[in-house]
């Protein structure tokens, strides 16, 4: 959920390997790599039972890059992105130049855009009026299709909630 930002670290995303305009996605090693960031005792109950296939089956329907064995191609632009950008310090945008309110959902469980990337860049943000930090526990970067979603949920609602009240001018 974290947009991502500057790391010290190499990403997940980033095998090293040479770029082409696609990367060809194997559904069983998504999921297991999905699956690998929880702690071995939380991977099972992570996702609702037979959500993953239901994800699955919907990218599988709308991506017209699905190739015949039942892989599908996602852009290799966010890799391109990691290295030219994310772990090589020259972050796309200025924090400090935002000026709108923020919320960050960061996941316990996040590895893509860890808690310290997320934290890093909420310290940035200078010129906002409001900014809250949310960690929803037991939860990865996919917070959005996993058991503890409607957390993340109810806080986006919320924080939308709040800043139609506050751009209202009403305090």
């Amino acid at each position: 959920m974290t947009p991502l930002w500057l790391s010290h670290k190499p990403l997940r995303i980033d095998s090293g390997a040479p770029l082409s305009a696609y990367r060809n996605i194997d559904p069983a090693t998504f999921e297991t790599a999905w699956r690998i960031a929880a702690p071995e005792s939380a991977r099972e109950a992570l996702i609702p039972t037979g959500w993953f296939e239901t994800w699955l089956e919907t990218t599988l329907v709308s991506n017209p890059e699905t190739t015949s064995d039942g892989h599908f191609l996602a852009p290799s632009g966010p890799v391109q992105d990691v290295r030219e950008h994310w772990t090589a310090g020259k972050p796309i945008y200025d924090a400090s130049r935002i000026t709108s309110p923020v919320l960050i959902v960061a996941a316990e469980w996040d590895i893509d855009v860890r808690i310290d990337m997320a934290q890093d860049l909420f310290n940035k943000l200078d010129n906002v009026p409001y900014k809250r930090f949310i960690e929803i526990g037991q939860a990865t970067h996919m917070v959005l299709l996993e058991r503890h979603r409607k957390q993340a949920y109810d806080e986006i609602i919320m924080f939308l909630n709040e800043t139609v009240y506050y751009a209202s001018g009403r305090s």
